[in-house]
């Protein structure tokens, strides 16, 4: 006789223990065993001729097989997208895809919160009682992650979703289940095309893990906007497309990306060739460039903003508008007050799309240089601040709630990521050297003292790889016995 009803305990009070990854195991014998006494059952109504079995017993089997043996497919194609956050979760809670098994409560929110996105309004108290589920989870991974992503996503906190979302990004594959990525890097893309940055587009879709294929047509359209150099040729783009999802709504932005020119965005030669004579106002010039790259933004775009500017700044007819305007207003500042004042602003203006474009068109215009250069220093001094606060807060144990830290720290990875790109080795080893020695203390409290070893193993993974960019055998050799302690259960 097959004890069911020992196995159905030891679910239980694996999961009151908080022992998931024995409950993992546990809850997929236990799946198997049901369906196969449900089959059974239904063998023996037909040869026993019980027709008031057979039919109910039929019934059950289309029901309740596909759940068991198929709960991943079951809940992303039919209960999440009615948009049912609350049979989502208990659909989730009772069977749990086998890949989230380690993280039961965290997978019926993680479900729970897609429902609710998809549902025609997001209902408030719905979002309260998830959240009140996810703090119930006694281990915070991947899945636990991604769902207070998805939840700070709807609750309208953009800013915290991306945090979380990228420090669910870099997990490796080992911690993080393939469902969880492909939600996580699928937002991260989407909210970079929203607000313009097709520069992080393409290194999200088409760089580490890029096997995921909506993100993948993303990066690949995003790739052909900017003009990247090896961009992806027409019929790339269209296989990309039909292979992807959600063709109706990409299509729009594929027939643009069609009609850009490979490697022509961007491309400094180009836009020596199409300079031809200055203008007779370079001063206005420039202030229509500068407003055609802000509502509009584009590497193209900037490239002309920042060549309009060099050449206003070099024109004796730009000082000569200012010094008469100065006398028509009766200004007291000299003309070069002024005029440094309004390059100043012209900076901070372009500070932000100069810090995402290439270094090799940034480095084609004085503006362009100086604005990523403020971007930097600002991204550095910020770095300095986040690695002094942590310091701090390792030599006092001041805590935060889990969440917060995985924020706190994904929000460090990103500025130190900003500066690095297109950096030279000094820059890579001056952030390195800035924040090694707090950060790894931080990590080691995090995993010694407060069983957040998966965050603790995650923040030694990085620090290794920038250690060995730089070539610090000291470090490297800490790092590299750190890492191998592993992430935990």
């Amino acid at each position: 006789m097959i004890p069911f009803g020992a196995i159905a305990a030891g679910v239980l009070a694996a999961n009151r223990r908080g022992q998931q990854g024995d409950a993992a195991s546990l809850n997929v014998a236990m799946r198997f065993l049901v369906a196969t006494f449900a089959l059974l059952f239904v063998i023996l109504a037909f040869q026993q001729h019980l027709p008031f079995v057979q039919v109910p017993m039929l019934v059950a089997s289309v029901a309740v097989v596909p759940l068991l043996f198929f709960p991943a497919f079951t809940l992303s194609r039919v209960v999440v997208p009615l948009g049912l956050p609350r049979l989502a979760h208990a659909v989730a809670r009772l069977s749990p895809p086998v890949a989230s098994s380690a993280e039961m409560r965290a997978a019926a929110v993680f479900y729970g919160a897609l429902a609710a996105l998809r549902a025609r309004s997001l209902d408030p108290e719905t979002l309260a009682w998830l959240e009140d589920r996810l703090t119930h989870e006694v281990t915070l991974r991947a899945t636990s992650l991604a769902a207070a992503g998805l939840l700070a996503a709807a609750r309208g906190r953009p800013e915290s979703a991306r945090l979380l979302f990228a420090a669910v990004d870099a997990l490796t594959w080992r911690t993080a289940p393939r469902a969880v990525r492909r939600v996580a890097r699928s937002w991260l893309v989407a909210d970079a095309a929203r607000r313009g940055d097709f520069r992080l587009v393409a290194s999200l879709g088409r760089g580490r893990g890029s096997y995921m294929r909506w993100p993948w047509l993303m990066g690949a359209i995003a790739e052909r906007l900017i003009g990247a150099p090896r961009a992806p040729s027409d019929a790339v783009l269209y296989f990309a497309w039909i292979a992807a999802p959600h063709r109706r709504a990409t299509w729009p932005m594929v027939r643009r990306a069609l009609a850009a020119p490979r490697g022509a965005a961007g491309d400094p030669a180009r836009a020596r060739e199409g300079a031809g004579d200055p203008p007779l106002d370079p001063l206005g010039a420039a202030l229509r460039a500068h407003a055609a790259s802000l509502g509009a933004p584009s590497e193209a775009a900037l490239l002309a903003a920042g060549r309009a500017w060099d050449a206003a700044r070099d024109a004796p007819a730009t000082n000569a508008l200012i010094a008469r305007r100065a006398l028509a207003l009766e200004a007291r500042s000299s003309v070069d007050a002024v005029f440094l004042r309004l390059v100043e602003s012209v900076e901070r203006d372009l500070e932000v799309p100069a810090a995402r474009a290439p270094a090799h068109i940034v480095a084609t215009s004085p503006t362009l240089a100086a604005a990523a250069s403020r971007a930097r220093q600002r991204d550095l001094d910020e770095i300095d601040l986040i690695a002094k606060r942590l310091t701090r807060r390792t030599a006092q144990k001041e805590t935060l709630h889990v969440i917060e830290e995985w924020m706190e720290w994904s929000s460090l990875r990103r500025l130190c990521e900003r500066v690095l790109r297109d950096a030279d080795a000094s820059v890579h080893r001056a952030v390195f050297t800035s924040i090694f020695s707090g950060t790894c203390n931080y990590a080691v409290w995090l995993f010694n003292v407060r069983g957040e070893k998966l965050l603790g193993n995650t923040i030694f993974r990085w620090l290794l790889a920038v250690g060995r960019g730089v070539a610090d055998e000291a470090a490297t050799k800490l790092l590299t016995k750190n890492v191998a302690a592993g992430h935990g259960p």
